[in-house]
């Protein structure tokens, strides 16, 4: 009877661990979920096609127009203005926010890149070091959507 009782604890205790671990385990599941921290330029760009060419009269035909640069952010500190066209991040020409998007993403917090945009008619070239966004909200993050 001794043996069966010991038997019906360490079960009943076994059990226990396992909801236990359960439920944490589904914590961390939650928190994943959560929105995470990311490494972000902090710019909105809007993919230059030609009906964007064409209405807003822009001299070049590809890359990402600036419309919003956030203050303080990366791309602010680096001297990236509205209306900038980012031609360049590293060795990538740009046509679309995507490929910006999944360069940025790759990157690790204090890692510079190289930006290449266009300023009126002019090229020119700047540095980025990328950082965590300090924006934690998804809505936030949709409102400034492309803006790794």
């Amino acid at each position: 009877m001794n043996n069966l009782i010991r038997f019906s604890v360490i079960f009943f205790l076994i059990g226990f661990l396992v909801v236990v671990a359960a439920l944490y385990d589904n914590n961390q599941a939650q928190k994943k979920r959560s929105f995470p921290a990311e490494v972000w330029l902090g710019v909105q760009v809007l993919p230059i096609d030609k009906t964007v060419y064409e209405n807003l009269n822009l001299v070049y035909k590809r890359g990402l127009l600036v419309q919003n640069v956030i203050p303080g952010s990366p791309a602010d500190k680096a001297g990236i203005i509205e209306d900038d066209i980012i031609r360049r991040v590293g060795s990538i020409q740009l046509i679309n926010t995507g490929q910006l998007k999944t360069y940025i993403r790759e990157k690790l917090p204090g890692q510079k890149i190289r930006i290449v945009y266009i300023r009126g008619e002019i090229t020119m070239t700047t540095y980025a070091t990328l950082e965590l966004s300090e924006i934690t909200s998804p809505n936030t993050r949709l409102v400034y959507g492309t803006y790794p």
